[in-house]
């Protein structure tokens, strides 16, 4: 550190601005590196940062100073922007001899633009130009982007040079003030006229919401497109979007408008046809001048006319592939080239591939390599210091087999290829060194001593720690493995993956690898010990990561990531830290995603509304427990949106889980078996009777089924209650009419077998069972008063009507459907 302090000190006191900011930058890498080895103490590092900041700012104020020396090279004064901007290649004095429609070209030079940045960007001006154009009536034929890191690029075809022109009305003054009696026109109405340059006698009159009004149509001539064009292109610039924005001015007198875009602008093309688009952004002037490879072509190029293909050429001579489709081409080509040349198999990662075609403009493809000590490495650890740290493309051979060798993509190269390759070689090795010091510090104690550790670590400030929410993870998974029926063997697995699943966050490697969470922790447990259900387990707990991700695939994995995300959620809820609108920022809703996810997955049929019960009770005293009614609606909305997806209408979803939507698997077996049974040919028949039973219920019409229990806990599963009230419910000798009797009996002697079909989530056979009850019902409601004043009656009619309600519930809440 203290030599690299030595060498910038003595570069910015000589001048030498840029190579002072590469040893202040060697400063700041041998920092961090000193920091996370802990050789430094928390005195020192401040002293560090302090002394490299000190640096960064001597050499800001060198580079002003040489720059103020040197007259500003590349911020012109705004004459001699307006003297090369004048150069032009046709005056506005032959414009009436350019063809109808003519080419446009509009590029917009920055530093370097991140690349994730770029393509979305592109999207966005496409998308808003053909927006601004159509609505100032101008026509055009194709749009086209093109991007590198240092330019946005839009260029549209056939654009006309003239706007269309267009038929507009001008209501004027009310018919009784233009007309007097007799229908002449009055001074207000001759005066509107002239003030519209139309005569009065073109003036009509039209109805509107007021009443009567003159009106005048006048034909509105178009502008010059070139005019248009210098309101649009500054908007489109100001107009873009990105994930994080600089505010930057190149003019101090300026700062205070707050220019705010990706990444500082250099330069912008304009040029419709063969002509300048004149227009000036902070002190950036529209111009005909292009720039190519920032290294390799540094000069500017003129650029004679909007001609797309003349633009691409004369970049591709200047050391820049603008065309990113063309680019993402030659990349993949000279990677296969050369994994075929050294024998390893054609594997192309199209994330890291995408993401490197927006990070260089003239790709060179390099293949390095690195001591296949290394190797022995978990291979994930190589792949994220490769592709994620360094953008190097990994080779491999059998199609797991990783090898010692990289392929890095240079931004082209003066033709030292060797000594780009030995660079790149030598940061990968650092890195792997690094690595390796990591892997060995990490193994001088087990997963399980880390576990105590853990107490340092904060989940959440009103939650506790990690070590805290380890152990209520522990204590919920043994509770689900429970309620879902599994071995002892299992459970065990469970409950000991959950205590040492979040142990691997302490360890050196986790901290300089966060995205290995997890996988770090299976291989250390591995290395500690633990059986390989345990192992695997913590990796799997992590999943699914997104709503398409991957879903765990041993049983124990699955519970310890249900329970990890269960408790989330709840302790989350319980401190009013609820998801609104587009707000998500614990991502609690992918969690109960992913629990709803894997809960199908697996098929298992977990009850919600206890897991949530057993969550709560295991924060004790920290969350309410009225957090559990909040919890259940935010999974029922989940699970509905489940079902949707899955092409179900939003009628069935609210009909099977205005019933029950505790239980996921349960509730789409329910709407898969409703949308089967309103495909039958009589649904249109059985429909009515199903519904006037459960509407005719007072208490129950429009209600859930789900019932209190005691200590004012919903009952979960309607189905598990299920039976045929007996005496005390139905009076059998209170009945009067023979349609009563018979659909008590009818129903009585279907009991055994709707019994054993709701027992066994047959829920088709229990539809079609109450099914033959159709005309029996219909004849009921025929032949029989329900609400008789005689309340011993009515009551009875009542219990009976509830104990068919009861059975319709145990499939969904027929009134929600909607029949069209």
């Amino acid at each position: 550190f203290n030599m690299y302090e030595q060498e910038a000190l003595s570069c910015i006191k000589n001048g030498l601005v840029m190579p002072g900011l590469d040893y202040t930058l060697k400063c700041s890498h041998t920092f961090n590196m000193l920091d996370a080895r802990g050789v430094i103490s928390v005195t020192e590092r401040v002293g560090y940062i302090d002394r490299v900041r000190l640096l960064s700012r001597q050499c800001a104020r060198a580079y002003i100073n040489q720059r103020e020396e040197m007259g500003y090279p590349m911020l012109r004064s705004a004459e001699c922007q307006r003297s090369s901007r004048n150069t032009q290649y046709a005056s506005p004095d032959t414009r009436h001899l350019m063809p109808n429609a003519v080419n446009l070209l509009f590029e917009i030079g920055t530093e370097e633009i991140p690349a994730s940045y770029i393509l979305p960007a592109l999207e966005q001006l496409e998308k808003l130009a053909s927006h601004h154009l159509t609505e100032n009536r101008i026509e055009f034929q194709q749009t086209r982007i093109l991007g590198t890191p240092r330019r946005l690029t839009l260029a549209i075809k056939d654009v006309a040079v003239m706007q269309s022109d267009r038929s507009i009305e001008v209501i004027g003054p009310p018919k009784r003030v233009a007309y007097d009696e007799n229908g002449n026109p009055t001074k207000a109405a001759m005066g509107f006229a002239r003030s519209q340059g139309v005569s009065v006698d073109s003036l009509r009159i039209v109805e509107t919401e007021r009443g009567e009004y003159v009106c005048a149509q006048k034909l509105e001539k178009g502008r010059p497109t070139i005019e248009i064009l210098q309101e649009i292109l500054p908007s489109l610039i100001t107009s873009l979007d990105f994930p994080k924005m600089m505010r930057w001015s190149c003019s101090r007198a300026k700062r205070r408008d707050n220019l705010r875009f990706a990444r500082p602008i250099r330069w912008i093309v304009a040029l419709l046809g063969d002509e300048v688009v004149d227009f000036q952004l902070d002190t950036v002037h529209s111009d005909r001048r292009t720039y190519g490879h920032r290294s390799l072509s540094p000069e500017p190029i003129v650029l004679e006319n909007a001609d797309i293909e003349n633009y691409i050429q004369k970049l591709r001579e200047a050391h820049v592939i603008v065309n990113h489709e063309e680019r993402r081409n030659e990349i993949r080509r000279q990677i296969k080239q050369l994994l075929k040349e050294a024998n390893c198999d054609d594997l192309i990662d199209e994330k890291l591939l995408h993401a490197v075609t927006f990070v260089v403009e003239y790709p060179q493809a390099i293949m390095g390599s690195f001591s296949e000590s290394h190797l022995s490495l978990p291979k994930e650890v190589l792949i994220t210091s490769m592709e994620y740290h360094q953008m190097y493309f990994p080779c491999w051979k059998n199609d797991s087999e990783l090898m010692a060798k990289f392929i890095t993509i240079s931004n082209g190269t003066d033709g030292n290829i060797e000594g780009v390759r030995r660079g790149n070689e030598r940061v990968l090795a650092s890195r792997f060194d690094d690595a390796e010091f990591f892997y060995r510090e990490d193994q001088k104690s087990s997963l399980a001593e880390k576990v105590q550790r853990l107490k340092n670590v904060v989940f959440q400030v009103k939650l506790g720690n990690l070590y805290e929410k380890s152990r209520r993870v522990e204590t919920l998974s043994e509770f689900l493995a429970g309620q879902l029926g599994f071995d002892l063997a299992t459970t065990k697995m469970a409950s000991r993956a959950s205590l040492l699943c979040k142990a691997d966050l302490t360890t050196q490697m986790v901290i300089e690898f966060p995205d290995l969470q997890g996988i770090i922790g299976r291989y250390y447990a591995a290395n500690s010990g633990e059986p390989e259900e345990v192992a695997i387990a913590i990796e799997e707990h992590y999943q699914p990561f997104s709503a398409e991700a991957e879903l765990p695939k041993t049983d124990a994995g699955a519970i310890v990531s249900i329970a990890d995300k269960l408790d989330t959620i709840v302790g989350y809820f319980g401190i009013g830290e609820i998801p609104s609108g587009s707000e998500d920022p614990y991502s609690l809703r992918r969690q109960a995603i992913g629990i709803v996810r894997i809960l199908l997955d697996k098929g298992y049929h977990l009850s919600l509304d206890e897991a949530v019960d057993r969550a709560i009770e295991l924060y004790k005293d920290k969350i309410p427990s009225e957090t559990k009614a909040s919890v259940l609606d935010f999974f029922k909305a989940r699970i509905d949106a489940t079902i949707r997806s899955q092409g179900y209408s939003y009628d069935v979803s609210d009909a099977v889980l205005s019933v029950d939507a505790t239980d996921v698997v349960d509730a789409i077996a329910r709407a898969r078996t409703l949308t089967e049974f309103k495909q039958r040919d009589d649904f249109d028949v059985i429909y009515p009777a199903f519904n006037r039973v459960l509407r005719i219920i007072p208490e129950r019409s429009g209600k859930s089924p789900l019932r209190k229990a005691k200590g004012g806990r919903r009952k979960a599963e309607v189905k598990k209650e299920f039976r045929i009230p007996k005496g005390e419910d139905v009076n059998e000798q209170l009945f009067v009419d023979d349609a009563e009797k018979r659909l008590y009996h009818e129903l009585s002697r279907l009991e055994p077998s709707l019994a054993k079909s709701a027992a066994t989530r047959k829920y088709n056979d229990l539809l079609e069972q109450l099914a033959t009850l159709q005309p029996t019902i219909d004849n009921f409601f025929d032949e029989v008063l329900v609400m008789t004043d005689d309340q011993a009656l009515r009551k009875n009619r009542l219990a009976l009507l509830n104990q068919l309600a009861d059975k319709l519930y145990l499939v969904a809440d027929f009134t929600k459907l909607v029949i069209r």
